[in-house]
């Protein structure tokens, strides 16, 4: 049976028994390029079908789904459409940067500032002066894929390039608005999407293979609309003066989600309090900051000019990852201690309860975790990750904190880690050309020793059951046993027969 909460495996089960007996009904075939978006107007009487061939064709829903009017004029291929909640008209984004208006009866380019009344469905475009906050001052016009708007709680979510998914306040007219970011996929994100009811964000991750579920956490004093919102023509575009830089570090201090701002200062108040106490210090968000901090400036300032410099006063936090990372990994999932079940999906650490079919997430990684290996004690596991930043991070199962960061050990990527019997040392194997072995202390962070593995692929690596200074690294025609001589690593090889090497 799939691994799914109750809910999503009851509601798959019965899209399963109607898919099953679908039967096609129409089949249309009026473009020859790849179709990008499509959405049914609100009236429900047509269907808005964008392609890479620059046209928007509409289809009568009542005429057996007959082209009646087809939108030209774009210069390059659609990315976006969203209609008007009166279904008279559409709006586009172009990969050339062009967000234009139709009025779709008379199929004609239309100035938003002769339409400042109108009301849009949705909002899934990215380009308009209403989303200018999406685009920090560097941005490329392809770096955000996707994006979609809550009318009800005035915010909008959007998926980029860089494997993050932000949460800005709407409209967001101020270019560079600040945002809250949340991380998880390791790849471009292609499409983010609320759910019906509000309370939910799925995201669908590119060459991650997985599809992400957010719970929507609204901030208690929020106050949702509960009509629409009108985005009127009327909104200013900003100045070159207004223009901030969202990757921009807030006076040395980072970004951070909400949750890892909870967690990493967790332990920095404890030794903290009483220091920071006699300076007159506050608590925000589990966080200690004093009055003149960065963070307090940004919590105070709540008038209506500094919006753009406040990140919006909701989050988002991973639900259930639905995924599993098999390519180009071995022996990546494992029982732990206490009968659930680690694996790993995208930069994320799984820890699924199979009774409830609920699961934990570690959340530290910034790239694809391509190695996973669990304590002898059954409740820490070592994860390693690809990219410039080849860290291993130990990690607490039980309540998915940091036990260990071990850095500087590898490039491109760590590939194989395993603990010894004791579980005092790890052993990890990288990516560069060389598969170097390193082996580390990883409660006090540093390298016991290191050398180079094999020239060949090198697949894993074990300890000795017996002693903690014998390891063993295993690959293509190949097997070598190790040995930890004082700060450095012996090998012999095992010459194999033909038999083997085949």
């Amino acid at each position: 049976m799939p691994i799914y909460e109750d809910y999503t495996y009851t509601s798959m089960t019965i899209l399963y028994q109607i898919l099953r007996n679908l039967e096609e009904v129409y089949r249309i075939n009026d473009r020859k390029e790849v179709c990008h978006d499509l959405k049914y107007s609100p009236c429900g009487a047509y269907l808005a079908v964008a392609s890479n061939d620059n046209f928007v064709d509409i289809y009568a829903v009542e005429s057996a789904y007959k082209r009646v009017q087809i939108l030209s004029g774009a210069s390059s291929f659609i990315t976006h459409i969203d209609w008007s909640t009166n279904s008279e008209y559409l709006q586009l984004n172009s990969g050339a940067s062009e967000r234009l208006i139709y009025n779709v009866s008379g199929e004609s380019i239309v100035d938003e500032s002769d339409i400042p009344e109108i009301e849009w469905s949705s909002w899934t475009g990215v380009l308009g002066k209403q989303v200018a906050g999406l685009w920090h001052k560097y941005a490329d016009v392809s770096d955000i894929n996707a994006a979609d708007a809550n009318f009800y709680y005035n915010c909008i979510v959007t998926g980029d390039d860089f494997g993050l998914v932000k949460l800005f306040r709407f409209p967001c007219p101020k270019r560079g608005s600040k945002c809250r970011s949340f991380m998880g996929h390791s790849e471009h994100v292609t499409n983010v999407r609320w759910t019906n009811d509000s309370e939910y964000v799925i995201s669908v991750g590119g060459a991650d293979h997985a599809v992400f579920q957010w719970r929507f956490r609204p901030n208690r004093k929020t106050t949702p609309q509960i009509n629409r919102v009108r985005i009127s023509s009327s909104i200013e575009n900003e100045s070159n003066d207004d223009v901030m830089d969202t990757e921009d570090e807030l006076e040395g201090i980072p970004e951070l989600t909400l949750d890892l701002e909870e967690e990493l200062s967790e332990r920095q108040t404890r030794s903290k309090r009483d220091k920071r106490k006699k300076r007159g210090a506050k608590t925000v968000t589990g966080v200690e900051v004093t009055s003149d901090s960065t963070f307090a400036k940004r919590r105070d300032a709540t008038g209506g000019e500094n919006l753009a410099n406040v990140p919006p006063d909701q989050s988002l936090l991973i639900k259930h990852v639905f995924g599993y990372r098999a390519h180009e990994c071995r022996d990546n999932i494992h029982w732990l201690k206490d009968g659930r079940v680690v694996y790993h999906v995208a930069a994320v650490g799984v820890v699924l309860d199979i009774a409830t079919r609920s699961q934990n997430h570690y959340l530290h990684h910034t790239d694809d975790i391509m190695c996973l290996a669990v304590h002898p004690e059954g409740e820490l596991v070592a994860t390693g990750q690809l990219g410039k930043d080849a860290t291993v991070h130990v990690w607490d199962a039980l309540e998915q904190k940091i036990m260990a960061l071990l850095k500087n050990g590898h490039t491109r990527g760590v590939s194989s880690v395993a603990f010894c019997s004791d579980g005092e040392k790890v052993a990890t194997l990288g990516l560069d050309d060389y598969h170097t072995l390193v082996l580390w202390h990883w409660k006090k962070g540093y390298k016991l020793a290191s050398a180079r593995g094999y020239n060949d692929k090198v697949f894993g690596v074990r300890f000795s059951p017996v002693t903690n200074n014998r390891l063993v690294t295993f690959g293509a025609k190949h097997i070598k046993f190790w040995n930890q001589t004082g700060g450095g690593l012996t090998f012999r090889q095992v010459s194999m027969g033909f038999k083997f090497k085949q």
